[in-house]
């Protein structure tokens, strides 16, 4: 893989909570999440996010979940892949961002626990090892879904076009989702708002 191709990418930030779209190649990526070696992690649909190797072996590290039954940890790139090479993510800010959740400050020792339990082990290369290893795997996995659901059990989904009423009294209709902000088309322009301030209005035929 050439290190020096540009590509659009969303910069995924746990610590500030920030999903922000920019150019980078991989050595500016890899600078900006600050780690000698990056994994990529394939989300499927042409889409990879890559991640610090070791992020989930760092203590206190910020950890964050995609696509509700994996953990990672650290900053991390979101773009598109094709045959090794980087490109430009093929997909929209909002579908990218979500599927990303935050772990909220009150379950981030419940994080590190399971960051913990998902550390190298070593078992046997014969089928009885391996059947302890995807045992394991599986076992992480539900805990991981269990703390995405518990960690986040009063945000509801948005997507663009619906309609919302804001904290000041307004209604209007999602018009960007970039994370846990949203913009919101009001009669008189737009607005954005945190996720959790807005209350999706049902519509009914």
């Amino acid at each position: 893989m050439s290190q020096n191709i540009k590509a659009r990418v969303l910069r995924i930030d746990p610590a500030a909570r920030t999903i922000t779209a920019s150019v980078d190649t991989f050595q500016s990526a890899r600078e900006w999440i600050g780690a000698d070696l990056l994994e990529r992690v394939g989300c499927g649909a042409g889409v990879d996010v890559w991640v610090d190797e070791e992020g989930m072996l760092r203590d206190g590290a910020d950890h964050w979940i995609l696509g509700g039954d994996q953990m990672l940890a650290g900053r991390a790139v979101m773009l598109g892949g094709a045959h090794g090479e980087w490109v430009d993510l093929p997909i929209p800010t909002g579908v990218a961002a979500g599927a990303i959740a935050w772990i909220p400050a009150g379950f981030r020792g419940r994080a590190q626990e399971i960051a913990d339990g998902m550390r190298p082990v070593a078992v046997s290369w014969d089928a009885e090892g391996m059947a302890k290893l995807d045992a394991l795997n599986r076992e992480q996995t539900g805990r991981v879904e269990l703390l995405a659901v518990a960690s986040i059990p009063a945000l509801e989904s948005l997507e663009l076009g619906d309609v919302v009423e804001c904290p000041d009294d307004r209604t209007g209709f999602v018009a960007a989702i970039d994370g846990d902000v949203i913009t919101v088309r009001v009669i008189d322009g737009t607005r954005t708002y945190p996720r959790s301030q807005l209350v999706k209005v049902e519509i009914i035929d």
